[in-house]
């Protein structure tokens, strides 16, 4: 879902750019109603109130805040009517010009009537690369499935114990505030890192997670036979060797 949303951001902007490069501008009327600028004098902004006009709808905020140069911020003064060109597609401003001479345009740094194509091409390019990513994991699920019902089920190695690590989060402490529909770390985790022997390739280390109560039974250097997936690594089972 990642990718398609990627590769469909990337898309609408790249299209969007290309057919706003060759098409006139969308020109907003507005009133300056003030200036700003940084500490150190390198950012300057210019308030805007843009005035209700046909072309105008909801998508238009009404008071915008637009970085300029410093030329463009000492040309325009404090109440003057000017007009905001806007891509017509993306919607986005990128010039600025005097109503008394609107052929005179003035452009915003970092914009363009184009809109960013190489932002656009960076989301097509992780898109495509994240693409396969859940195809692949749909086919080791599916041959693992496979396996699994048609009796060979998983794969059975003997195995070494070499590390177990668990997060269990305090319920009193503080945590700060994270974005997004799910927090990182508020449920308690349990995994271990095994050790392959009696195989062709002793050194491979594989991890898994477990659940609480088998962990607790676990120890660093006990000989286990493991019985997992072979492509995505779940695991069915776990057998203590005596």
């Amino acid at each position: 879902m990642l990718a398609l949303l990627l590769l469909a951001l990337g898309m609408f902007t790249l299209i969007g750019g290309i057919l706003d490069s060759s098409a006139p501008p969308l020109q907003l009327r507005g009133v300056i109603t003030g200036h700003s600028s940084s500490r150190t004098g390198q950012i300057y902004e210019l308030h805007i109130r843009l005035l209700p006009s046909p072309e105008q709808a909801a998508d238009f905020p009404p008071i915008l805040s637009l970085s300029v140069s410093q030329a463009v911020f000492q040309q325009f003064h404090n109440g003057q009517m000017i007009l905001v060109d806007y891509a017509p597609h993306l919607l986005t401003p990128y010039a600025l010009s005097s109503l008394s001479r609107p052929q005179l345009r003035y452009p915003l740094p970092g914009t363009s009537a184009a809109g960013d194509i190489m932002g656009a091409l960076a989301l097509l390019l992780i898109g495509l690369l994240l693409l396969p990513y859940p195809a692949l994991l749909t086919h080791w699920g599916w041959r693992d499935l496979i396996a699994r019902l048609g009796g060979t089920g998983g794969q059975s190695q003997l195995a070494t114990i070499i590390e177990r690590r668990s997060y269990v989060p305090d319920p009193l402490a503080k945590r700060p505030a994270q974005p997004g529909l799910l927090r990182i770390g508020t449920r308690p985790t349990y995994g271990i890192a095994v050790q392959l022997t009696g195989s062709a390739t002793p050194t491979k280390v594989l991890a898994f997670r477990v659940d609480a109560e088998r962990y607790m039974h676990l120890y660093e250097g006990m000989q286990v036979r493991l019985t997992y997936s072979p492509h995505l690594h779940y695991l069915y089972g776990m057998e203590p060797l005596l």
